[in-house]
């Protein structure tokens, strides 16, 4: 009988969203459009090349870390020293990094099951490349209202951090340190795993941005605002620019949307992470960078001063991908190795 339930109800679903696609085919054709141009030129360019970073770094760098490097990163996070580049990542990278590096470390067995889980609960951040270039120059046209976004989100981070430390001291596992394997090779999957993720995250926009213009030719016009700011955090970005709210701004940002949970959601069943405790932890950072963003507007009220325009497509130059191949081009020139006999050879004909 409950199958039989569940059934209806699940083929209605499909039936009314499917009704819907056909009916506002306009709309959600706009609305994908509009999805691919922001995840093209807004949110790939800043997060790409720091999820390669990040998977590159869990899975090259196999670091023993002292005694006292362990204490000091227990009281300050309730983890081991082994979880500073999920740390490291997750507070700047973007709302991925930190999860998908705790991950990471967690299959290297380089920390613990309930430690990974910390980890996804607090590194979490909009990133500074895509605070500043996308939202503060992209759609605030103000590059210190960029700043200040990130570090209100960075700030509530480091407080949600207290919260874990509830439990006691866990035993690090010792890392599996696997040798023989080329620094080439560990990169070009991190490059194709990242690639994945992005592909993935383009994917997850472009279905919220379909359901959200069925919804939104359906319902009336004052849950839009609303339904914009729960589902994906650009939308809602552009809506609180709308508004020229930016501590509201700072709030979407601290909660992420609906889109990077769903994300996000199978690297938490990975590590036993539950749905309704990573959402708690997004609630009360939203309400804390919120907090920390009326605060500092009320003492610093120049950083507030945006233009009230809206970009649809949002261009910007991302330093970091420079870089980012110029590291590339280093890892694969330590790796070459020219044969013996080559430079044997070479040197005959020099000395000839």
């Amino acid at each position: 009988m409950k199958n039989r339930i569940r059934n209806f109800f699940l083929i209605l679903f499909i039936l009314s969203i499917g009704g819907g696609l056909l009916t506002f085919s306009k709309q959600v054709r706009e609305a994908v459009l509009q999805a691919f141009s922001l995840s093209v030129s807004t949110v790939i360019p800043g997060l790409f090349p720091f999820l390669v970073l990040s998977d590159f770094a869990c899975n090259a760098l196999h670091v023993k870390a002292s005694e006292k490097a362990n204490q000091i990163t227990n009281k300050l996070f309730g983890i081991p020293a082994a979880g500073l580049p999920a740390i490291l990542f997750g507070l700047t990278g973007g709302f991925l990094t930190g999860c998908k590096t705790a991950l990471a470390l967690y299959e290297n067995e380089q920390i613990t099951k309930r430690q990974a889980q910390n980890l996804a609960c607090f590194c979490f951040s909009p990133g500074l490349s895509f605070a500043v270039s996308a939202i503060g120059n992209g759609l605030f046209n103000n590059s210190r209202t960029g700043f200040l976004l990130f570090f209100c989100c960075t700030f509530s981070v480091l407080l949600i951090a207290p919260f874990l430390q509830k439990e006691k001291r866990i035993k690090t596992p010792v890392p599996t340190i696997k040798n023989g394997i080329p620094l080439s090779h560990i990169f070009t999957l991190s490059v194709s795993k990242s690639a994945l993720s992005c592909l993935q995250l383009t994917a997850w926009m472009a279905i919220f941005a379909s359901l959200q213009a069925i919804l939104l030719a359906i319902l009336p016009a004052s849950t839009h605002a609303t339904l914009s700011l729960l589902f994906e955090v650009t939308a809602g970005a552009v809506q609180c620019v709308k508004r020229t709210d930016i501590p509201l701004c700072a709030a979407v940002l601290g909660f992420g949307g609906l889109c990077i949970f769903f994300q996000l959601l199978p690297d938490l069943q990975k590590i036993g992470l539950s749905a309704l405790r990573f959402l708690r932890y997004r609630l009360m950072q939203a309400i804390l960078s919120f907090g920390f963003c009326k605060l500092a507007l009320f003492f610093f009220p120049a950083l507030g001063i945006a233009q009230n325009t809206v970009l649809v497509k949002t261009y910007s130059v991302n330093p970091t991908a420079s870089v980012f191949f110029l590291f590339a081009c280093f890892i694969f020139i330590l790796d070459l190795a020219p044969p013996k006999k080559m430079c044997y050879y070479r040197k005959r004909i020099y000395k000839g």
